[in-house]
Parts: C-alpha cells; structure tokens; sequence
C-alpha cells in the first residue's frame, strides 16, 4: 500500500513530490518534484518564464507551482495574476498539473478558471475553507489536497468526490502523510487500503509519474 504526498517541503519518499520554491531552492531532484514562484516569495520580472520553463521539463517535475494569489504578498494581484498565469501557460504547454496555493482571491481564482479554460488539472494545495466554498470549486473542476487540517475541518471531506482528493504534508516535517491517510479513512468511514488505492489511481490520472 503506498501512501503518496504530493506536496511536501520536508524529506520525500520515491512516491512523493517534494515543492521546490524557485529562485530558492535547488531544482534538482532525485524524485518527483514541482517547482513554481510562490506569490509571497517571488518578485514578477519578465524573464521568469523561459527559466521556469526549463526547470519544469524534466520527466521528474511532476508538476508546476505551487503558484498563485494571497492577500499577504508584496505584490499588487495584477502582478500575481501576470505570475500565475505564466505558470499556466507552462502546465498547459508541457502538459502537466497545476498546483496551486490560494489566500484570500478564490472568487479570483474561479475567475480566471473560467477565462483560461485549462486542459490540465489544478490542484488547490493545503485547502481547509469550509465545504460550501469547496462544493462551487469542485463544480468547476477542481482537485484538492488535504493536510492535516484540511482532513479535520469539519464536513470538508464529505463534500469532495474521492477521485479528487490528495494528501499532503507540506511544511510539518512531524507529520507522516500516512497519519493524514488514517485519519481521512476513518472521518470518512472507509477503509485505509480502499482510501489508499482510490488516491494512487487519482496520483497516476493526474501526475502521469511513467509517461
């Protein structure tokens, strides 16, 4: 039973994808990896994309982002809007995911969404809003990954289909995502192998790790 953390900034597992801030970290990975300029942590230049690029090629780069909007950068939104879309024109070109931290600018996000059209997934890293904002984004398309307050807010679980769902880590280097599976299994009431097997069908439709 393999248990897949799809974003995580501490130790990875062969079946984890471990998020590489750009312009920060090292791109190279020896596995699974995303890569993207988060909002709070990056200032948008003209030249990002080229680089940005590169480094999301490779076989490894599972993804691209985590990239988006919150209300805390230094940024003004139509900067970031310009800085996520060039990380969606990069899933779009490659074919990959997108995988995206959102604070405050969900309307704005569903906006854009709708503009754009993707052909490719977008996954909402670390959501824990409440399962009405949930429902309108599952109605539009979105995939979401839990951590461990995400699995414990309450009637969120309930309201996203199983074959949308993720877990993760993210910033906790204390938590296994193992622990997030257990406790979702059992706020679910299924079995962990049943949980465990519908979320590597989900990892292999969306991240494509052989192709």
């Amino acid at each position: 039973m393999n248990f897949y953390d799809v974003h995580t900034h501490g130790k990875a597992s062969p079946t984890d994808i471990k998020n590489v801030i750009f312009s920060w970290d090292d791109p190279v990975s020896r596995g699974y990896y995303s890569i993207g300029a988060h909002p709070l942590f990056y200032e948008w230049t003209k030249d990002l994309y080229p680089h940005l690029e590169k480094m999301c090629r490779p076989k490894s780069a599972l993804a691209v982002g985590e990239c988006g909007f919150d209300k805390r950068s230094p940024m003004s939104f139509s900067e970031q809007s310009d800085l996520f879309l060039a990380h969606v024109r990069i899933a779009e070109q490659l074919g990959k995911p997108l995988m995206i931290h959102c604070v405050g600018h969900f309307n704005e996000l569903s906006v854009v969404r709708r503009e754009v059209a993707p052909t490719q997934p977008w996954i909402v890293h670390g959501y824990r809003k409440n399962p009405q904002l949930a429902e309108s984004l599952v109605q539009q398309g979105f995939y979401f990954s839990l951590g461990k307050e995400g699995v414990r807010r309450e009637g969120l679980l309930a309201v996203i289909p199983l074959d949308r769902l993720f877990f993760e880590t993210d910033e906790d280097t204390e938590l296994t995502v193992e622990q997030v599976y257990r406790e979702a299994a059992a706020t679910l009431g299924i079995d962990l192998e049943q949980l465990a097997r519908q979320v590597e069908q989900n990892f292999q439709t969306v991240f494509h790790p052989s192709r």
